[in-house]
């Protein structure tokens, strides 16, 4: 007898009524197993995955742009100008920059932008 592991679902001993779940270590006559080979339900890889395959969280956490960098004018650092606008008002929220009148995207940059440079 052999051990296998499913590749995908299968009905063993063939012909019957037993489902075997995907993923399942289950024992094959010799004579079966080659019949499953052919089905294409075994694995054929190695059962252990290489250690280049694990999942492994970094170490630190990636910094972001705005982490209170606080320039000569007294505001942190802008956002990046590929942020979303509403990073964008977020930041004229909490510095107190009021952002009246401005509902497009660019106004909304450009006048953050120059309250923060012009306080320099």
């Amino acid at each position: 007898m052999k051990q296998v592991r499913l590749a995908k679902a299968a009905r063993y001993p063939l012909n019957s009524t037993v489902v075997h779940r995907s993923g399942e270590v289950i024992d094959v006559e010799d004579k079966d197993f080659d019949a499953l080979v052919e089905l294409g339900v075994v694995v054929t890889e190695p059962s252990e995955p290489p250690v280049s395959e694990t999942v492994e969280e970094p170490a630190e956490p990636p910094v972001e742009e705005t982490v209170s960098v606080v320039q000569e004018s007294g505001y942190p650092a802008l956002p990046k100008k590929t942020a979303p606008v509403a990073e964008w008002k977020e930041y004229a929220r909490r510095n107190g920059i009021k952002l009246t009148g401005l509902t497009k995207r660019n106004e909304i940059m450009g006048f953050v932008t120059k309250t923060v440079n012009q306080s320099r």
